[in-house]
């Protein structure tokens, strides 16, 4: 068969790869983080300049198969050409708009969203759209359309025959280049936008083909049947994106206050109904900035930053109830299928799972529905349950404060999207006053133990300019936690109320609550359940364990541009994160609002190391983050 290739006359193709090579790396130069190209290390150049050198080949056989299939059908060629460049068009575009907006390019996970997903992807569209992003889409797809044609035209004027051994030996070199730069994994990113839009839709049909996953299904180790015997029901209450300053008043830890009682004018009172079992934790937080991370800590009390191959063994709230012999369910407001958690968390442990589109026939919020159906669900299961005499452990999931927000039904949303947030804080506050309202008229609310919490905060309006998911300041990572303990179980369980009591005014994360669990459960001290559990019972006395918490969002099972960890000891605070030039610390105390970073005192700084050093050694996933954070990093070298 003959063929062709390009002479000197295809030199538009140069000039469109040169012009998009151009864009693709100023672009990434307002990229805050080590995606920027002044960060890159001689593997990651040596990454985009095999993927560079793809993206030219590739222009050049696109016009060349446009060349040699429609030479003698212009008509055709012209509807080709029109669809040819549409279709790049659209997808260099929303490449870029996606690195500008998430700091990173996007991954197959993304067109594996987009192709599970269509509806909700045009509703995010449609958010997002401006009249400017048509005017930037005709310009991309007219530009590639008429060089495209440019060359096409050129290249059958005066085809160039080339030998046969040149031409085998030119297709092996590109489909080499191809199998490096579309199907590795590392070779994702950093790579030119051309190459990684085509490396993400290639990764996605592999992924596909050999069905892999973000998270291992986990070998959860047998538990042993519970000696049967009376044991309290377990409720646990999950929010997406709620502050802790938007349910508990007084809470003066951010540059943009909320006024909590406006807000959740129900929540708000808990701190105050400490005679009707509520036990509030005001320095609560979260143990990551995002929900992937996040919601297994919560789940599973798996601590990010310990083992790496804990994540596969833990245990989960359901797991431990089926070893009481309890009836176990969850019904979520999400999806648990976006981020492949419905692998993750469901097993045989769990005897019902409704979430998202279960629930209803479209999403209200991003990928989550009405709030109030699986509070109606669950309110429904458990008089059902109830009416069997059946013992449960249940988990209730929200939604309606992840970005965008849903304000609820018949509620205009406002198109500010802080002004949003703030609705949908207000109807989460309806739908819990109503949910709680209802269950405690129910025979279970005597006998249930309450956990409520969320999985991050966000940070509204700040001047930091950092996103949720590389932001691990007060506003992130303080969350609305609380445990209720009805009157009778108090009663009977003195040591609860002291123990709980004592956490209240110390630091306390979300890893708590599996252990805290396991205790309400009345569970006995097996290594099948503590394994993996290194964060102490709230219903157990603290004792003279530190004061210390900390967090992450990168992990052995999840990872982003952005790096770093938190560690907050009595009142001092460190940050690492590849997105700030120094590590901060901050005095709580003095500086809630975390405005003065003291890391130039050297007094001070010498003493965070003394116990910052030794906690993040004691994480093998601790310390990979620190090291992979870069020269923030404040290990010895």
């Amino acid at each position: 068969m003959r063929t062709i290739l390009p002479h000197r006359k295809g030199f538009p193709v140069m000039l469109l790869w040169i012009a998009l090579l151009a864009l693709d790396l100023w672009l990434r130069t307002l990229v805050p983080n080590n995606g920027s190209p002044a960060s890159w290390s001689a593997l990651d150049a040596g990454v985009y300049a095999l993927g560079a050198l793809w993206s030219l080949s590739s222009w050049y056989l696109i016009a060349l198969a446009l060349t040699l299939a429609f030479a003698a059908r212009p008509r055709l060629r012209r509807l080709v050409l029109l669809l040819v460049s549409i279709f790049f068009g659209t997808t260099i575009m929303l490449s870029f708009a996606y690195r500008l907006y998430y700091f990173q390019s996007p991954s197959w996970q993304v067109v594996r969203f987009m192709a599970a997903e269509p509806e909700n992807t045009r509703r995010i569209l449609l958010w997002n759209l401006r009249p400017y992003h048509g005017i930037a889409f005709v310009l991309f797809s007219g530009l590639i359309g008429l060089v495209l044609a440019w060359i096409a035209r050129s290249l059958a004027a005066r085809p160039v025959l080339p030998p046969r051994w040149a031409l085998l030996s030119l297709l092996a070199l590109y489909l080499t280049n191809s199998a490096f730069t579309l199907l590795t994994p590392g070779f994702q990113d950093p790579l030119p936008v051309e190459a990684n839009t085509a490396a993400a839709f290639a990764q996605f049909l592999k992924a596909a083909t050999l069905q892999e996953r973000h998270l291992v299904a986990p070998v959860r180790p047998t538990l042993p049947p519970a000696p049967p015997r009376p044991r309290p029901n377990v409720l646990l209450l999950v929010h997406e994106s709620l502050r802790a300053d938007a349910v508990f008043p007084e809470l003066l830890y951010s540059e943009v206050q909320l006024d909590a009682r406006a807000l959740s004018p129900y929540s708000s009172t808990l701190p105050g109904r400490l005679h009707e079992g509520f036990f509030t934790f005001p320095r609560a937080r979260s143990n990551a900035s995002a929900t992937e991370s996040s919601l297994p800590s919560i789940l599973s009390g798996l601590d990010l930053g310990g083992p790496t191959d804990a994540y596969g063994r833990v245990h989960t709230v359901w797991s431990l109830g089926k070893s009481t012999g309890a009836r176990t369910w969850l019904f979520s407001a999400q999806t648990y299928a976006w981020s492949h958690f419905d692998e993750y968390f469901f097993d045989r442990n769990l005897d019902l799972a409704r979430t998202g589109l279960d629930l209803a026939p479209s999403y209200a919020n991003d990928v989550g529905v009405d709030d109030i159906l699986p509070v109606q669900r669950a309110l429904a299961h458990i008089r059902e349950l109830q009416a069997s005499h059946r013992h449960w452990v249940g988990v209730v999931h929200f939604s309606g404060t992840h970005v965008p927000g849903y304000p609820g039904p018949g509620v205009e949303p406002d198109p500010d999207e802080h002004r949003r947030w703030r609705q949908a804080a207000r109807y989460i506050d309806q739908v819990v006053e109503r949910f709680l309202t209802e269950f405690f008229t129910s025979d279970a609310a005597s006998t249930t133990v309450i956990v409520s919490t969320s999985d991050h905060g966000e940070p509204l309006e700040s001047s930091r300019k950092l996103r949720r998911l590389g932001s691990h300041y007060e506003e992130v990572v303080r969350v609305p936690f609380w445990v209720r303990i009805p009157p009778g179980l108090a009663t009977q369980h003195p040591e609860w109320t002291q123990a709980l009591a004592a956490w209240q005014q110390r630091n306390v994360q979300n890893i708590q609550i599996l252990p805290t669990i396991r205790d309400a459960l009345l569970l006995e001290d097996l290594p099948e359940i503590n394994q993996h559990l290194f964060a102490p019972s709230l219903l157990r006395p603290p004792g003279d364990a530190p004061d210390l918490v900390s967090g992450q969002s990168t992990c052995a099972f999840r990872a982003w541009w952005q790096e770093g960890l938190f560690i907050v000891n009595g009142h001092h605070k460190l940050l690492l994160s590849s997105e700030r030039p120094s590590p901060e610390l901050y005095d709580l105390a003095s500086d809630p609002a975390e405005q003065h970073n003291l890391w130039g005192r050297e007094e001070a700084r010498e003493q965070a190391k003394a116990w910052a050093i030794p906690h993040i050694l004691g994480g093998q996933e601790r310390t990979l983050a620190c090291r992979r954070a870069g020269k923030v990093c404040i290990l010895p070298r």
